[in-house]
Formats: structure tokens, C-alpha cells, sequence
């Protein structure tokens, strides 16, 4: 016995199927892409109390995803603020670099985290404390 075959069915389907296939995701590259993950850009700024006992005013920028600006280790401080989920007050504080000094200073950070607008500002005895207390991220 005989089987009739139907030639434009099959290639019908393998069309269709094409066709619908480029609009699928291409999975896991798809979603590492930067549109993924809105940027966070973050204005960092150490201000002393008394200018002559602290050293001067300093202002950086912090660009993550990906890390840059002009803060001198953006992958280090990008870490730390990925890891608090970009909440200063969750950051594990340190004590490396924290003295006896006293020449307090007032860090402020300003800017957007993942679309989320950030405004921390917290005082400190002295530069070191700042930067151990928020894991580094206020060491410039």
C-alpha cells in the first residue's frame, strides 16, 4: 500500500515554526543584557567638620552596573553596595582604619541605586572610621 504524501504541510510547518522562533528570548545572555539592570550613579561626598584638622572637602562619582566614575576602586565599592542591596545602613561595618582621632566628618551619598533614589548622610569621629563603617565605600 501506497502513502500519499502532502508536500506543502510539511514545509508549512517548518515556515511557521521559523517564523515564530526570533521572537522567543535568547535566554540567559538575553537577560545579563544592560537593559536588564537599570545603572545605579551615586554622588559621594566627605565633608570635615573643621576643614583644617580633616583635610579638605572630596566629592566623587559612583557609576555600577558596570563599576566606573571617578571613585578609586568603583568594583570594590559597587561589591559592597550590591551586597547591602544598595542601602548604606546595611552595609557590616568595619574597624580597619577606624582610630582615636577626633577630626569628625559628615559622608553624604546622593543618586539613584537600580531606579531607586538614595540619600544617605551619617556622621563620623574621622575619615577612617567612615570608610571602615561603610566597607569601604567612603575610602577616597
Amino acid at each position: 500500500m501506497r502513502r500519499k504524501r502532502v508536500p506543502g504541510l510539511a514545509g508549512a510547518l517548518t515556515t511557521g515554526l521559523a517564523l515564530t522562533l526570533p521572537v522567543l528570548p535568547a535566554g540567559p545572555a538575553a537577560a545579563a543584557s544592560p537593559a536588564a539592570a537599570p545603572g545605579s550613579s551615586l554622588t559621594l561626598t566627605i565633608t570635615p567638620d573643621q576643614p583644617s584638622g580633616s583635610g579638605p572637602r572630596t566629592t566623587v562619582t559612583l557609576e555600577c552596573d558596570p563599576p566606573g566614575g571617578t571613585h578609586p576602586r568603583p568594583k570594590e565599592a559597587c561589591a559592597t553596595l550590591t551586597a547591602a542591596d544598595g542601602y548604606f545602613e546595611r552595609i557590616a561595618p568595619g574597624s580597619a582604619g577606624c582610630t582615636g582621632l577626633w577630626a569628625p566628618v559628615t559622608v553624604t551619598a546622593d543618586g539613584t541605586w537600580r531606579a531607586r533614589e538614595v540619600s544617605f548622610t551619617e556622621r563620623y569621629s574621622n575619615r577612617g572610621c567612615a570608610a571602615a563603617a561603610t566597607g569601604g565605600v567612603f575610602r577616597f
